[in-house]
């Protein structure tokens, strides 16, 4: 029978069939049409349709959020565009489907359809209206209209042949079925029932990587092995993946590798750009980490040393606002100011021919990265377009480039061959004319005899899960009595069987027997009905009774791979390379540190003129940080890993509330008042209203990197009124504390100036607060929001010194000031109020010291023969002893310092708790 019109799945067989027609046929296909089915219908329906324009799938899209955003609760249906969209695509024009529909229109319920399901139709509904409107029309009621208007549409018979296809759609078969005088022929699908062999004379290879990391070094191996040979194509889950790990290194073998896959819109550089600059200019909240997307792209326009440094200003400004911000980054370039502009109009996209000059000009990039933005844009384009053709605004268009994919076809350009024998290179010179990798589903729509190898790799149940889902749409058709068009199953068979007609010469499958956490793997269901095709008795278990799940007779050629060659398979090598070592540099040891490279962990301090000044001792808080974790100093406070982000945490509201206390007393003392006590309380407590009240509302005027307490909510603004709060409720336990002392000097600096040494060196550092009394006695008074056992001097020794920080201090003070310090104290504002530290019990009077543990914080001296060889606990100690032992510790600690001593060795496990460094092997020791 000769056919007038031959349907194909995809236009690559399409072209296929045209030449081998071509080459068959005399007359080749003269008056013959070969095309696939959506083609047809859109001819079709160009030359007998009322002039409507079939609707694409980015106008569907948009026209779908519309007739979302139209309705009560749009905001919860958002995510509904993608399930509404293929409802349409799917069903549009079939009767059970229409009859749905007219219902929704009228109001009326349909029996088991559910509240959420009407509410569904009533947006397809009003989707449908939407089309009128514009003139388009779904393919499907297309087909509906062209075979209702049959007789003139087909006057004469027409013969139609669907050679190697899948399961007809619904709307597929109600149109051949509604064309009388169109004589269908449609050969199903190899394999569409059951798994069959592969075609006569094509070699069968299996291969078996021992996991993900040695799957890329293998098929890079086969390639290699069959590079002379012909044409390969590569088919596996990943492309993009599989790509990223062989392309580089094949290159250098010659090989051109091509790359064919979609990647989301989101995950180009030109896409994640324009989608940052859309979510700055439209989001309710702005959200300054957005800006690093845009200042850090390639698209920016700036150097990355100007992108890093706006971005860490407004970073660190928590309230800055929508249009300052907007304002000052678009200012930075001309491409900046462009793409706010094309985030904010469809019409503004005749300015993507600054960014595809800005990305063909990038030649420092690969051709493959231009590809990817070029086509990143022409989708931005596609979308623009269409929705300025529906009057739609950047919102919708920005929701639909957000849900949408890039098709990307990437080359590698293969490197200058530098082989160290001949025969290599005469071997690789015989370049195949292409290397495609891509996914099964795109591989299966090649034309047959494509290529001399096909791989097909992944081949696991979990890569290649068959079950049939239960979704949203397939529900709903299932209560509208429209059929399934294709089972899970089906097309996973119909898929590997269409693969296996590709290759000419040897088929290789690659199974993992590991997956990325090395657990054990399964073949997939069509590798295991492909293996059964090929033995006696697929109900027997005694021939595949081995690791590989293989009959004898599929053994041969088997290609295992180890993960044990880590070099190799990072780089995709072949097995036995090895890198290469050009010298051997010893492990560095503290003790070859010299002059020069000390500096890199304690650098140098200069001043104003430049001169470097003499060294001095460590602030008391990095000797106590050094001592909790020599790791942790180096990272928070040499390297200064840290938050970029404002914060409002305990940093900003420590920093609040020392202000507050120190402004408080300052001004308390101003009323003629050395001390909150019992009579003046209720005046101390209206001073302190008023310094709080001041000091939050001046926070927003402070410098960002202040550490100021900023709200940006009604939940954070609580906060601050609590803390508040809870600081003229701490003078009730101030008004208790220490009653025959009083604050003498707040935020007391030593400068190295002050001649104070400490451990042999300048001291520098401040103190909160010095309560003294008449008898030239001193307390060092260190503010926290909470206090715990680490600063309790029991049981703290050499070894685990505990919190160190006012004991530094102490001696330090009594060099400055020449008193003697009988008590360091941390005290607690924060709810519930604590105090802890350490204190001399035979001067400072226990009830003085409301909220301690006095059993834990008091020293009283005494001798313990029994432990005499055991290293004393320092509340064994007097007073001044324990000074003395402080000072020993900070001794050596600051010596190691200098040493360049930073390997990890927290002195407990939750020294470990603020640490920046989470992928320390002793974290939490």
């Amino acid at each position: 029978m000769k056919f007038d019109v031959t349907v194909l799945p995809s236009f690559t067989q399409v072209e296929a069939w045209r030449k081998r027609k071509a080459r068959e046929e005399r007359a080749g296909l003269f008056a013959q049409t070969v095309t696939t089915f959506d083609a047809w219908i859109a001819d079709l329906w160009e030359l007998h349709g009322d002039g409507r324009t079939i609707v694409d799938d980015a106008q569907r899209e948009i026209l779908m959020g519309i007739a979302l955003d139209a309705l009560p609760g749009a905001d919860a249906m958002a995510g509904l565009v993608p399930t509404a969209a293929s409802c349409m695509r799917i069903a549009a024009g079939l009767r059970e489907f229409d009859d749905a529909l007219e219902s929704a229109k009228e109001g009326r319920e349909i029996p088991s359809v559910s509240h959420n399901e009407h509410a569904l139709l009533r947006v397809l509904a009003s989707y449908e209206n939407l089309l009128e409107q514009y003139g388009l029309i779904e393919q499907g009621r297309a087909c509906a209209l062209l075979a209702g208007n049959g007789e003139s549409v087909f006057p004469a018979p027409l013969n139609v042949l669907m050679p190697a296809s899948a399961p007809l759609t619904p709307m597929q078969r109600q149109f051949f079925a509604s064309c009388a005088h169109i004589r269908l022929v449609h050969e199903p699908a190899v394999g569409i029932d059951g798994i069959v062999r592969a075609p006569e004379g094509r070699e069968v290879r299996f291969a078996f990587p021992s996991g993900k990391l040695a799957e890329p070094g293998l098929v890079a191996d086969i390639i290699r092995s069959q590079s002379t040979q012909g044409d390969i194509v590569i088919a596996c889950k990943n492309p993009a993946w599989l790509y990223e790990h062989i392309q580089g290194e094949l290159a250098h073998d010659g090989l051109t590798i091509c790359l064919q896959t979609s990647k989301p819109f989101s995950e180009t550089d030109f896409g994640r750009t324009f989608l940052a600059h859309y979510h700055m200019q439209h989001d309710d909240v702005f959200d300054p980490a957005l800006v690093s997307d845009a200042l850090l792209s390639p698209f920016s326009g700036i150097s990355r040393d100007e992108a890093l440094r706006v971005d860490a200003s407004l970073r660190a400004d928590r309230i800055v606002q929508r249009d300052d911000a907007l304002l000052q980054i678009n200012a930075l370039s001309e491409p900046f100011s462009h793409m706010a502009e094309l985030a904010s109009d469809p019409d503004a996209d005749v300015l993507l021919g600054v960014f595809e000059h800005m990305a063909q000009s990038m030649t420092y990039r690969t051709d493959a990265w231009r590809t990817e933005q070029l086509a990143a844009m022409g989708a931005f384009r596609r979308v623009t377009t269409a929705a300025r053709s529906v009057h739609a605004d950047i919102d919708v268009c920005a929701r639909v480039l957000e849900r949408g994919s890039v098709p990307i076809s990437l080359p590698a350009t293969p490197m200058p061959q530098q082989h160290d024998d001949a025969s290599k290179l005469n071997a690789s010179s015989q370049s195949p004319s292409s290397i495609i990798v891509t996914t099964q589903s795109k591989a299966a729509q090649l034309s047959a005899e494509c290529c001399s190898t096909l791989i097909v790799a992944d081949l696991t149940s979990e890569e290649y899960p068959v079950a049939d889902r239960d979704d949203a749409v397939s529900t709903l058709f299932g209560k509208l009595s429209i059929p399934a068009n294709e089972s899970a199953l089906s097309r996973a068979r119909r898929e590997f069987c269409a693969l296996l007609q590709l290759a000419t010469h040897r088929i290789y499958l690659v199974r993992p027997l590991g997956d990325a956490n090395a657990d054990e793997t399964y073949p997939s269901v069509v590798l295991e009905e492909f293996i059964d095709a090929y033995r006696d008795d697929p109900s027997a278990t005694d021939d595949i009774d081995n690791p590989y799940r293989l009959p004898k007779q599929l053994q041969e050629g088997l290609i295992e791979r180890g993960e044990e060659r880590l070099f190799a398979n990072a780089r995709a090598a072949e097995a036995e390379g090895q890198q290469r070592m050009t010298s051997v540099a010893p492990a560095p040891r503290i003790d070859d540190l010299t002059v020069e490279t000390i500096p890199m962990v304690r650098p140098a301090k200069h001043d104003a003129q430049g001169h470097r000044l003499p060294p001095t001792c460590p602030s008391p808080s990095q000797v106590e940080v050094y001592l909790e974790c020599p790791y942790q100093w180096f990272a928070a406070r040499r390297l200064r890993i840290g938050e970029l982000d404002e914060g409002f945490g305990p940093l900003e509201r420590g920093t609040f509330a020392h202000a507050a206390l120190e402004t408080f007393y300052r001004r308390f003392r101003e009323t003629g008042h050395a001390k909150v006590d019992e009579q003046n309380l209720e005046e101390a407590r209206a001073v302190m209203r008023s310094v709080t009240h001041e000091l939050a509302g001046a926070q927003p005027m402070l410098d960002p990197l202040s550490g100021r307490l900023v709200a940006t909510s009604q939940l954070e603004q609580r906060e601050i009124n609590s803390l508040c709060n809870q600081l003229v409720a701490y003078l009730d336990f101030e008004a208790r504390l220490l009653p025959t002392f009083h604050p003498e000097h707040l935020e007391f600096t030593i400068a190295p100036s002050d001649n104070v040494e400490y451990a042999g060196l300048p001291f520098t550092g401040r103190v909160d607060r010095i309560d003294t009394d008449d008898a030239g006695h001193a307390v060092i008074i260190d503010y926290k929001g909470s206090v715990n056992a680490e600063h309790c001097i029991a049981e703290k020794t050499r070894q685990h010194p505990g919190k160190m920080q006012t004991r530094i201090y102490a001696r330090a003070v009594e060099r400055a000031l020449g008193v003697q310090v009988v008590g360091v104290l941390y005290v607690s504002y924060g709810r519930g109020f604590g105090l802890a530290g350490a204190y001399d019990p035979r001067i400072l009077d226990a009830a003085h010291l409301p909220y301690m543990n006095h059993e834990k914080c008091s020293c009283i001296a005494h001798d313990d023969p029994e432990n005499e060889f055991e290293e004393p606990a320092f509340d064994t100690m007097s007073f001044a002893d324990m000074l003395g032992v402080t000072e020993e510790i900070a001794i050596d600690a600051i010596a190691r310092m200098n040493a360049g001593d930073i390997a990890p060795n927290p002195s407990y496990a939750k020294a470990c708790e603020f640490c920046p460094v989470l992928a320390c092997p002793k974290r939490g020791a």
